[in-house]
This record gives structure tokens, sequence and C-alpha cells, in this order.
């Protein structure tokens, strides 16, 4: 899976404004206590998994398609041989 470089400046662009969001609140008062911290640590996960699994890319090729590419391949070359 190669992801583009778009994509990463994406995701770490998410967790540039999760952190500033965090210290924000952490700056106005707000106590954080350490359940209130995983369970948005773990919201705060989901849309980079999302944007993973739709981003992606196409599916590798399967055996299939590589065996009947190189059938088709070897008769098309048995069909050029000189005269």
């Amino acid at each position: 899976m190669s992801l583009n470089r778009m994509h990463v400046m994406l995701i770490c662009g998410w967790f540039g404004l999760v952190a500033v969001g965090t210290l924000g609140a952490m700056a106005l008062g707000y106590s954080l206590s350490m359940t209130t911290g995983v369970l948005a640590a773990a919201v705060a996960c989901v849309p980079p998994v999302i944007a993973l699994m739709v981003f992606r890319g196409a599916p590798d090729r399967s055996t299939v398609e590589l065996i009947y590419d190189a059938e088709h391949a070897s008769s098309k070359s048995s069909d050029k041989r000189p005269s």
C-alpha cells in the first residue's frame, strides 16, 4: 500500500489539529483524566484509519490475471515469428 503525499499530509494535519485542540482545551482549564484522554485518542484515530482504508488503492493482481497475461503474451509472441 503506497500513500500519496497528499494523503500523508492530510493525516499529519489531522493529528496536528487534534494536538492543538487538546493543548487549547488544557490551556482553558479543562482537566484531562486518563479515561478521557484514552477515549479522545481512540476517537481521534478513527478518521485517519478510515482514510487509509479508502485511499489504499487498487488491489493487487490475482494469480489468474497473472497466468492469463502470461499465456496471452506467449501466444502473441508466437504469432510474430519471422518468415
